[in-house]
Formats: structure tokens, C-alpha cells, sequence
């Protein structure tokens, strides 16, 4: 195993840090006072959480741009490209990369693990227009950023209990995340003026707090003040996606969570996320993540 025991205040190389992507299923780099004066495009290939814990900059998304600053998160999804321009103070910024296809993420309390798909996409196949970065803002990022910090620390001197250290510390990190979306909500990446599209976020958050109830195109109609054909002509032009399958999605990744976390019978597991009919959940699970349910159990109970 290769010795990744270094000085405590220098962070890990790209190398390094895929080294303990692959033990942990996620790492951290940090680049204090980091200046990048020149966009340059790219793709981490991973779920990466860009916090910036001080400075002022750019966050680029195709041809998308958002301000950032100290306290802010950018989850940016599996394979966009991406990039942060600063000014010439330079950006204090921590780097999490997540291999959440491949590894768990930490068991949180469940109105915590409910926020956790809209932060943190569980699977490439999720895409949509509006997930391919969402951006969180902390009230007050002091919590945060100390638990980041302590990963590091642990991560770079790893002594005894280092992984077990990691994992709880990280489990907290994302605690706190939940707790500020859960305040705050998330802003979700867009092409499009989200004041004009508040009649479509309306059906959008509709679809993700309450996945697990019944939702009518009529319901949703109403919601969004639109009449049943012109809300699903907006609503896939706005997500990428129909109504129908946006729920579909939410309700798959809900499935997948607590797959990985318990041993119950399948079907009631799937009415508790939505589905009314077990069949149609095992046809809809496959199409989205490539195999049955009970698969990618038996496959995350033996990892």
C-alpha cells in the first residue's frame, strides 16, 4: 500500500488523491491561495464539490457563469467541464471528489438522507439540465470548513483510525450541507431566468419533497398555473426531462439509498418510494442503473 503520510499542511497530489478516491470513495485537495486568471476547461469525471472557503470568483459551466465566494458550494455532476476564474488575490478552495457510483456515502439521519439526491447526484444516468452543478451558500460556513479541514489533516497524516476518522468526519460535512439545504434550498444550474421559470420550479420542487405521493398531471397543472400539455412541453424543455420521468428519477434514487442501507423486502421499500407496483419499480430500477434491485443490493452489501 502505498504510504501517503506526508506533512500535514501539504495537500495530496492528483495522484494521491486518487489513490484514496479509489480506498474511500472520496478525497480532498486544497489550494489556498489559488490564482487561475485564464479559463481552461475541464472535467474532473467525478461528482466534485468545489468549496470555496475565501476569495471572489467566477464558476464557469459550458457557457454558463456564476459568481462564487467564500462559503459556497459547487456540486458539479459526473463528467461536466467546468472551471473557476479568480481575481489576483487568488481563491482559498477545497476540492472533494466523490466516487458515489462505486462507494457508499455515509448513513445520515433520514430527513437528512431525503436532501441528499438533490445535492449529490447518486449515478451518471441522472443528468438533467438542472443538476449538472447545483450551488449551496452557507449562513455560516465556520462548521463547515472546520470539518473539512480535520479531513484533510487526518487524510494527509494518516495515523491509526485515520479511515474510520474520515468517513464519520465526512458524514458530518455532509450533515451540515443537508442542514443548509434544507434552509436554504439549492440553486440549481440553468440557461434560463429562474424568476420567469418559478411556475416550473414550483412542479420541480413539488416533484422532489413529495416523490413519494401520488402526483397527477393535473395536480402538477395546477401548481404551475399552466394548462396538462403546455406544462410538459416547458417542463422538459426547462429540466431535460418530462414530469413523468423527473419523478421517476427522484423515486429511483430514493430506492437506491435505502438499498444500500437496509435488508427489508423489496416491495414494501418500493412503496415507500412511490412506486405502487413492483414489476414496473424492477423495469424502471434496470433502465436507469443497469440492474435489478436486488443486484445492486447484493452487490453493495458484499462492498
Amino acid at each position: 500500500m502505498q504510504n501517503l503520510s506526508v506533512i500535514a499542511s501539504v495537500s495530496p497530489t492528483q495522484e494521491q488523491a486518487q489513490i484514496l478516491l479509489g480506498r474511500f470513495g472520496f478525497s480532498v485537495q486544497y489550494f489556498q491561495k489559488y490564482v487561475n486568471p485564464v479559463k481552461k476547461m475541464h472535467s474532473p469525471g467525478m461528482v466534485l464539490m468545489s468549496f470555496i472557503l475565501r476569495g471572489n470568483g467566477i464558476h464557469y459551466l459550458g457557457e454558463e457563469a456564476y459568481h462564487e465566494s467564500g462559503g459556497s458550494i459547487g456540486v458539479t455532476h459526473y463528467g461536466q467541464e467546468h472551471d473557476i476564474i479568480t481575481d489576483e488575490k487568488g481563491m482559498d478552495i477545497m476540492n472533494i471528489y466523490l466516487d458515489v457510483a462505486r462507494h457508499p456515502l455515509p448513513e445520515l439521519p433520514a430527513a437528512l438522507r431525503e436532501v441528499l439526491p438533490e445535492l449529490i447526484p447518486l449515478h451518471p444516468n441522472f443528468s438533467n439540465s438542472l443538476n449538472r452543478m447545483v450551488r449551496l451558500q452557507f449562513d455560516h460556513p465556520e462548521n463547515a470548513e472546520k470539518l473539512v479541514m480535520l479531513i484533510h489533516d487526518e487524510q494527509m497524516r494518516a495515523e491509526t483510525g485515520y479511515a474510520e476518522a474520515m468517513r464519520q468526519l465526512f458524514a458530518t460535512f455532509l450533515m451540515e450541507c443537508c442542514r443548509q439545504a434544507l434552509k436554504s434550498g439549492l440553486t440549481p444550474s440553468s440557461t434560463r431566468d429562474l424568476n420567469a421559470a418559478a411556475p416550473l420550479e414550483r412542479v420541480r420542487l413539488q416533484l422532489d419533497k413529495k416523490y413519494a405521493e401520488t402526483q397527477t398531471l393535473d395536480e402538477l397543472a395546477r401548481i404551475s398555473g399552466m394548462s396538462r400539455s403546455h406544462l410538459c412541453r416547458s417542463f422538459k424543455q426547462y429540466t431535460g426531462k418530462s414530469p413523468f420521468d423527473y419523478l421517476l428519477d427522484r423515486r429511483v434514487q430514493a430506492a437506491m439509498l435505502k438499498l444500500r442501507s437496509g435488508s427489508g423486502k423489496i416491495l414494501p421499500m418500493s412503496q415507500d418510494c412511490g412506486f405502487g407496483d413492483v414489476t414496473f419499480f424492477n423495469k424502471t430500477f434496470k433502465e436507469r442503473v443497469g440492474e435489478t434491485p436486488t443486484q445492486y443490493r447484493r452487490r453493495w452489501q458484499i462492498s
